[in-house]
């Protein structure tokens, strides 16, 4: 049996809340500098850059 594949991925943005605004929401992308989620915290193995 084969399994059927993926012909299309699709991804929508629609703009919202930014690092400046204080309200990055849950983006990780979306965050200022020293934010818990891009600490070492969060993410261990970035206090090896």
């Amino acid at each position: 049996m084969t399994l059927p594949k993926i012909k299309h991925v699709r991804a929508w943005f629609i703009g919202g809340a930014t690092a400046e605004k204080g309200a990055g929401g849950g983006d990780y992308h979306d965050q200022g500098a020293n934010h818990w989620i891009d600490d070492h915290i969060a993410t261990p193995m970035s206090k090896y850059k």
